[in-house]
């Protein structure tokens, strides 16, 4: 998926379908309420968030609150961004 991404980016911007990407890598996905998204510890690629598990909701949260809702953060475009309870 990601040599996709990067394929797709690499093209001119009238020829793609995407105008940017952050590629979201949690850790194991788990069933249940989980901690909330605000609790969940994130990095990037070369320096990863730490930890084994965290719940499908909380990461579901974060998207929309951290990238859907706000600006993205500046760096995290075309990167992936790790996240881990």
């Amino acid at each position: 998926m990601e040599a996709n991404l990067r394929a797709v980016m690499s093209k001119s911007e009238s020829e793609r379908p995407i105008r940017g990407f952050v590629n979201v890598k949690p850790t194991l996905l788990t069933d249940g309420e989980g901690k909330g998204w605000e609790k969940i510890k994130f990095g990037l690629e070369g320096r990863p968030a730490l930890g084994y598990f965290v719940a499908r909701k909380d990461v579901g949260e974060w998207v929309f609150e951290r990238l859907v809702r706000r600006e993205v953060e500046e760096g995290w475009e075309g990167r992936g961004v790790t996240l881990a309870n």
